[in-house]
Protein backbone atom coordinates (compact mmCIF):
# COMPACT_ATOMS: atom_id res chain seq x y z
CA UNK A 1 0.00 0.00 0.00
CA UNK A 2 1.29 3.43 -1.03
CA UNK A 3 1.58 6.20 1.52
CA UNK A 4 -1.82 7.79 0.14
CA UNK A 5 -3.89 4.91 0.51
CA UNK A 6 -3.55 3.48 -3.04
CA UNK A 7 -3.56 -0.15 -2.95
CA UNK A 8 -1.42 -1.98 -5.90
CA UNK A 9 -1.03 -5.90 -6.69
CA UNK A 10 2.24 -6.99 -7.15
CA UNK A 11 1.92 -10.67 -7.95
CA UNK A 12 -1.32 -12.83 -8.39
CA UNK A 13 -0.87 -16.90 -9.17
CA UNK A 14 -4.34 -18.10 -10.35
CA UNK A 15 -4.83 -21.83 -10.09
CA UNK A 16 -1.18 -22.49 -8.81
CA UNK A 17 0.30 -26.08 -8.95
CA UNK A 18 2.19 -27.23 -6.24
CA UNK A 19 4.80 -29.12 -8.78
CA UNK A 20 6.07 -25.33 -9.52
CA UNK A 21 7.29 -24.39 -6.36
CA UNK A 22 9.15 -21.50 -7.62
CA UNK A 23 9.96 -17.95 -7.17
CA UNK A 24 8.44 -14.55 -8.76
CA UNK A 25 10.48 -11.64 -9.53
CA UNK A 26 9.07 -8.14 -10.46
CA UNK A 27 9.22 -7.65 -14.08
CA UNK A 28 11.36 -4.05 -13.21
CA UNK A 29 12.54 -2.94 -9.02
CA UNK A 30 9.46 -1.14 -7.08
CA UNK A 31 11.06 2.01 -5.10
CA UNK A 32 10.01 1.54 -1.66
CA UNK A 33 9.24 4.65 -0.10
CA UNK A 34 8.86 5.71 3.39
CA UNK A 35 5.28 5.01 4.86
CA UNK A 36 5.03 2.02 2.23
CA UNK A 37 3.35 -1.03 3.69
CA UNK A 38 3.88 -4.63 1.66
CA UNK A 39 1.25 -7.12 2.28
CA UNK A 40 1.37 -11.00 1.93
CA UNK A 41 -1.86 -12.84 1.30
CA UNK A 42 -2.97 -16.43 0.39
CA UNK A 43 -5.96 -18.57 0.28
CA UNK A 44 -5.57 -21.98 0.51
CA UNK A 45 -8.28 -24.32 -1.26
CA UNK A 46 -8.77 -27.88 0.98
CA UNK A 47 -12.01 -28.57 0.10
CA UNK A 48 -13.54 -31.49 -1.40
CA UNK A 49 -14.21 -29.01 -4.62
CA UNK A 50 -10.13 -28.80 -5.31
CA UNK A 51 -9.71 -32.06 -7.27
CA UNK A 52 -5.82 -31.89 -6.07
CA UNK A 53 -6.54 -32.42 -2.78
CA UNK A 54 -6.11 -35.82 -1.49
CA UNK A 55 -8.00 -35.69 2.09
CA UNK A 56 -10.60 -32.53 2.42
CA UNK A 57 -11.53 -33.97 6.03
CA UNK A 58 -7.36 -33.57 7.36
CA UNK A 59 -6.64 -30.21 9.12
CA UNK A 60 -3.54 -28.75 7.46
CA UNK A 61 -1.22 -26.94 9.42
CA UNK A 62 2.08 -24.84 8.83
CA UNK A 63 5.07 -27.07 8.24
CA UNK A 64 7.75 -28.10 6.27
CA UNK A 65 7.12 -31.00 5.02
CA UNK A 66 5.38 -31.21 1.23
CA UNK A 67 1.87 -32.76 3.11
CA UNK A 68 2.16 -29.59 5.68
CA UNK A 69 1.33 -25.87 4.19
CA UNK A 70 4.56 -23.99 3.08
CA UNK A 71 3.53 -20.59 1.88
CA UNK A 72 6.10 -18.05 3.19
CA UNK A 73 6.09 -14.97 1.38
CA UNK A 74 9.88 -13.75 0.96
CA UNK A 75 10.42 -9.53 0.04
CA UNK A 76 14.32 -9.10 -1.28
CA UNK A 77 15.12 -5.68 -0.98
CA UNK A 78 18.13 -3.69 -2.44
CA UNK A 79 19.49 -0.92 -0.84
CA UNK A 80 21.67 1.68 -1.63
CA UNK A 81 25.50 0.92 -0.21
CA UNK A 82 26.03 4.40 1.12
CA UNK A 83 23.00 4.55 3.68
CA UNK A 84 23.93 3.08 7.33
CA UNK A 85 21.73 0.21 8.38
CA UNK A 86 20.14 3.01 10.78
CA UNK A 87 19.31 5.32 7.71
CA UNK A 88 17.64 2.41 5.18
CA UNK A 89 15.90 0.88 8.24
CA UNK A 90 14.22 4.00 9.64
CA UNK A 91 14.25 6.26 6.39
CA UNK A 92 16.35 8.94 7.86
CA UNK A 93 19.46 10.61 5.77
CA UNK A 94 21.85 10.78 9.48
CA UNK A 95 23.60 14.44 9.28
CA UNK A 96 26.96 14.45 6.98
CA UNK A 97 26.11 11.50 4.90
CA UNK A 98 26.45 12.08 1.33
CA UNK A 99 22.75 12.40 -0.68
CA UNK A 100 22.45 10.21 -3.73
Amino acid sequence: MQPDGRVETLLQVNRYNFNWQLDYKLEKPLPLTPGMKVECTAWYDNSANNPLNPDPKAEVRFGEMSWEEMMVGVLQVAVDARLTPREWLSGVRMPGTPSR
